[in-house]
């Protein structure tokens, strides 16, 4: 049996294959998006629907350009002080 598993984006039904998704995201019970898909769809709202230690891996370009740059780093910021 092999660890491989293939993640499809909910958004834009682009799949990935391999033994872990380092461009999906995970935002609930076997769904996955790709950050920059959910940032567009979702904007702000997105933040809350993936798990807190998620946030700190968007890529900083797709936060940028959805404007929620300083709400990310503040999201960060919180997480390592606790």
């Amino acid at each position: 049996m092999s660890n491989f598993r293939l993640n499809t984006c909910r958004l834009c039904k682009k799949s990935e294959v391999g033994e872990y998704s380092t461009s999906l995201i995970k935002y609930g019970v076997r769904h996955y998006v790709h950050a920059e898909c959910g940032l567009k769809k979702w904007g702000a709202v997105f933040l809350d629907m993936i798990p807190a230690h998620e946030v700190g891996r968007l890529p900083w370009r797709a936060v940028k350009a959805a404007g929620l740059l300083p709400e990310v780093e503040r999201r960060v910021k919180v997480g390592r002080a606790a």
